[in-house]
């Protein structure tokens, strides 16, 4: 039975890709842990690693890794590096040459390592990526027999494990006041220390390492989301030994099981039992203080990305509140770039924001009533106003109604005095004066013999008094 490693990393990118620095320092921890005879047990000359490589130098070692080995050999395969996906959600490791335009030509397709582990006569195969969106290194995998193995995501062969430091959508980080990558660390120190020795047998498990460095992830940065996909008896895979009855391991283990009680923070009670267990097993205070310092590391780095975003958002709404849509994204982006747990946003939140919004309801609120009192007094205006038209127009029409009643009854008494006068009051008359004439002519005899004619005229004068009454439609004369 051999135990054969390659362990690839990848910090320097020709183009289209970030630096990551860590990524050679992690291949570096990883041979030690694995070279210690106490730990890893693998031999030199049995561990491969390559740094700042190209696709061709990466895909032979591969080839050699799976290669001509027997049913019991031991394989691990270990990238820290930049992975990627293309449109076909296709995963690839980027080696030092990958140029995102062409991955298919320059960047490590997950499926051709598939190809060999599948041709692989080792039943004992463990890889483990700590990059990007490692989880879909996973997808397509199919078992020795060509058929898809039923598991999800899909994975094949017997005993077989992948681990990945985040899921096919999310991204692993190198995490500020850590040397290594935040995956590899713990890592590291979970084969190094013994400390993912979970059940204390003396051996670490895939399974075991797996659930030890996630938990000591997502209590440094909850945005990323480590993996395991095991096949078969995979998850049982032992890669490393650890010490038993050590004393710096037995204090290690007591510190980590106070520190998951308390969130990192040491009662009076737990500081006081640590004390009595640094000196029943014997350790020195440089000792007891160097374990606890890693231990605490992680909760120390997340408390201090805590305080920052309590200061950043502190900062933020003196100079912009309520947040604009843009800065709300901007928020978002923050809380996930930071890794926070949602209960802890929502804490600082509540802290920071709730006071402030509380009085900028207020404040809205008495904006809100202001407005209301406005409209108000202007809509009992327009009504004061709308009623004093009404009373105006009503007193107007009564005011019509009044003359035109007058003048009826003004008219209506005129026709009645006139009425009244035509009844009981005599016409006044003119009377004057005249004389008339009344001539005749009178014809008789004369001359000789009274043959000749005489006329005579006879004038009958009179004197006469007349009487005008003056009528409607005209003039009556009476006479006497």
């Amino acid at each position: 039975m051999g135990r054969y490693a390659l362990l690839v990393g990848v910090s320097n990118y020709d183009a289209d890709f970030t630096a990551l620095p860590s990524a050679v320092k992690d291949v570096k921890a990883m041979q030690r842990v694995l070279l210690n005879p106490e730990i890893g047990g693998f031999f030199d000359s049995d561990v491969t690693v390559l740094v700042d490589c190209d696709r061709q130098a990466i895909e032979r070692a591969v080839f050699r890794l799976f290669n001509d080995r027997k049913p019991d050999d031991l394989l691990l395969f270990y990238f820290s590096g930049h992975g990627v996906t293309d449109n076909r959600s296709d995963f690839y490791l980027a080696s030092k040459n990958a140029n995102k335009k062409e991955l298919d030509i320059t960047a490590v397709p997950a499926a051709n390592i598939h190809i060999q582990m599948n041709k692989s006569r080792s039943q004992r195969q463990v890889v483990i990526l700590d990059c990007c969106h490692s989880g879909a290194f996973s997808k397509g995998m199919t078992a020795k027999d060509g058929g898809t193995v039923n598991v999800l995501p899909k994975l094949g062969g017997e005993g077989r494990a992948i681990l990945t430091a985040s899921d096919s959508t999310k991204y692993a980080f190198e995490q500020e006041g850590f040397d290594l990558s935040l995956y590899t660390h713990f890592l590291v120190e979970g084969l190094e220390k013994g400390a993912a020795d979970q059940d204390g047998d003396g051996e670490i498990s895939v399974d075991e390492l797996y659930e030890y460095v996630k938990e000591k992830v997502k209590n440094t940065n909850d945005a990323m989301s480590p993996e395991f996909y095991p096949v078969k008896g995979g998850h049982k895979i032992i890669l490393a030994k650890s010490p038993q009855d050590d004393p710096k391991l037995k204090y290690r283990k007591e510190v980590e099981s106070r520190a998951k009680l308390s969130n990192g923070k040491f009662s009076l009670f737990a500081r006081n039992m640590l004390m009595s267990k640094r000196t029943e097993w014997g350790l020195t205070v440089t000792e007891a203080e160097a374990i606890e310092i890693e231990v605490l590391l992680p909760y120390r780095e997340y408390d201090k990305k805590l305080n920052e975003f309590e200061q950043a958002l502190t900062d933020a709404i003196k100079i912009e509140f309520p947040f604009s849509p843009a800065t709300t994204t901007d928020l978002q982006d923050y809380e996930q770039y930071l890794g926070l747990r949602e209960d802890d946003i929502k804490v600082v939140k509540a802290r920071i924001i709730a006071p402030r919004q509380a009085e900028y309801d207020r404040q809205f609120a008495d904006q809100q009533n202001e407005v209301a009192k406005a409209e108000q007094l202007r809509l009992q205006q327009v009504a004061e106003a709308e009623r004093q038209k009404q009373e105006n127009d009503r007193l107007s029409l009564l005011e019509q109604l009044r003359k035109q009643s007058e003048e009826e009854e003004r008219l209506k008494r005129q026709q009645e005095e006139e009425e009244r006068l035509r009844r009981h009051s005599k016409p006044a008359q003119s009377e004057f004066e005249f004389e008339s004439f009344k001539v005749r002519l009178v014809k008789g005899s004369s001359g000789f013999l009274g043959l000749g004619t005489k006329t005579k005229v006879e004038l009958d004068r009179k004197k006469r008094k007349a009487q005008v009454v003056l009528k409607r439609k005209g003039c009556r004369k009476i006479s006497r």
